[in-house]
């Protein structure tokens, strides 16, 4: 039979009290929180559910045996008392005597205001990674958690579903929560629950649900990242609310600084950016924007970048449309390192003049050759020269500094700068199909359209003189909405450039 030792308890249960709240107790969840109906939070109570509950949680961590030879002590005391009660009275003892100060907190911490039930809850599977992944949007503020429990059956009660399983504790800072899904069948709905709490179990009032199906199909994570160029940050948004969720802004050539940054893509977990004045890409986690890694330099070399722009990514490489030096470069997103390039200064095939956005579909590059006013379509293996459309003008099928691009099995959409409008084409007849758009501040206006990005219902435009991004529809190709509006603060804007969501396929 083995005991915990109290003092190595206190980091587990530093742990508990910063956020870990929820433990498994007699087979069912124990929740650290006020009583009912209590005015303020007793940080005593509030403390010693937490010791309560970690110590609990860690019976369950105990190999059967010495599960088994707590139940046999408990059977020599007491006909009613449980294995686990044995384990948690002993502890609790033992950790109150040599540590007694975790026990005579008796200061009340803060007034009993419930946190925000989570909002904007999505869930969806992951083919790649065989996973179900659920993800908040609000509320998003640092001191509070969520926490999800989930089943594979219909119904969310405890009590009455004793399948309902523990999941893990995040920060609600749009934190992804993951569950194995290899033991379920293909069509299974998965299914989940969570709670918003703070460091000291506070609990919000209701729960939020959501659930994903066990499939071969795709569902875009709802997230959308704004590159502002004036600023130097990155913004993210949620896109079913658009609402903004967190950003990070530098200024400087350091390791995580910016230096008007162009452009962007991500994929699953990290963010992808181009740093065009420091001849660079740079590499970020995308739940808390933290810096991962960086690549790249000025010159003419494989590892060497001038004034890149647009990128896009597959699911194990880069492509980013080194701008200055008229090529593609192609690069492993584990490391950045390169892998190969193609394409050099001209106007025909196999050449570029000024290449500035880039998108991947079907294993095709669709290229904006802003120079030469066209789009090109290239193999993205080995770069090899498929077809291009398009020449200088005003008229359908005519460009005037083609920018940004983005396409779906349908259509290929391209930003059509000078002409402030976006231009529409048939992805698989590459035929022109229509124009929309013109100069103006209207809701089907733009003023000098930069770049588009799209998700499973919208293609998302960025309006830089109207500081906006402007989304449609994508079956009906109508104007839907529009957010942003003029300023410095950290969910506004001054130059917009890239936008993006997640466009591999997971």
């Amino acid at each position: 039979m083995a005991k915990i030792i109290p003092s190595a308890l206190i980091t587990s249960i530093k742990g508990t009290i910063s956020g870990n709240t929820f433990q498994g107790w007699k087979d069912s969840i124990t929740i650290r929180k006020t009583p009912y109906k209590s005015s303020v939070v007793s940080a005593k109570s509030s403390l010693i559910k937490g010791i309560n509950s970690t110590i609990a949680g860690c019976y369950y961590s105990l190999s059967e045996s010495n599960k088994n030879g707590w139940s046999y002590f408990a059977s020599l005391i007491s006909s009613t008392l449980s294995g686990t009660d044995a384990f948690q009275s002993v502890n609790v003892a033992n950790l109150s005597r040599e540590h007694p100060a975790l026990c005579a907190y008796d200061v009340a911490l803060c007034f009993y205001n419930k946190p925000f039930t989570p909002v904007y809850v999505s869930g969806r599977f992951s083919l790649k990674k065989n996973t179900f992944e659920f993800y908040w949007g609000t509320p998003a503020c640092a001191t509070v958690y969520v926490t999800g429990y989930y089943s594979p059956q219909v119904g969310y009660s405890n009590a009455n579903n004793p399948t309902w399983k523990m999941g893990q504790t995040v920060l609600s800072d749009l934190g992804r929560i993951c569950f194995d899904a290899s033991e379920y069948q293909s069509g299974q709905v998965f299914r989940l629950r969570g709670q918003s709490i703070t460091p000291y179990g506070i609990t919000s009032s209701n729960s939020a649900t959501a659930s994903a199906t066990k499939s071969g199909s795709f569902e875009y994570q709802p997230l959308l990242f704004i590159i502002d160029s004036e600023f130097n940050k990155v913004m993210k948004f949620q896109t079913p609310s658009r609402s903004f969720v967190n950003y990070l802004e530098t200024w400087d050539s350091g390791a995580d600084y910016f230096q008007g940054p162009d452009d962007c893509c991500s994929d699953e977990d990290y963010l992808y950016v181009v740093d065009t004045y420091n001849h660079r890409i740079v590499k970020f986690n995308k739940t808390d924007l933290s810096f991962i890694s960086e690549f790249g330099s000025e010159g003419t070399g494989d590892s060497n970048f001038k004034y890149p722009t647009g990128i896009c990514c597959d699911d194990t490489y880069l492509y980013i449309c080194d701008t200055e030096n008229h090529r593609i470069k192609k690069h492993l997103k584990s490391d950045l390192s390169f892998v190969f390039t193609f394409g050099s200064y001209g106007s025909d095939d196999d050449n570029f003049n000024l290449p500035r956005g880039i998108f991947i579909y079907n294993s095709q590059l669709y290229i904006t050759d802003t120079g030469n006013n066209r789009f090109k379509m290239h193999v993205a293996s080995d770069g090899d020269f498929i077809t291009e459309f398009g020449h200088y003008g005003s008229g359908d099928g005519d460009f005037d500094n083609p920018i940004g691009i983005c396409c779906n099995a349908q259509y290929t959409f391209i930003i059509d700068n000078g002409n402030n409008r976006v231009s529409v084409w048939g992805n698989t007849t590459f035929s022109h199909i229509v124009n929309f758009g013109s100069i103006g501040s209207g809701d089907t206006e733009f003023d000098y359209p930069y770049r588009c990005c799209l998700n499973s219902d919208y293609l998302f435009i960025t309006d830089i003189i109207n500081f906006r991004v402007v989304y449609y529809n994508l079956t009906t190709l109508s104007f839907s909405g529009k957010f942003g509006q003029e300023g410095e603060a950290p969910w506004q804007f001054a130059v917009l450039s890239g936008v993006c969501t997640m466009t591999s396929t997971p």
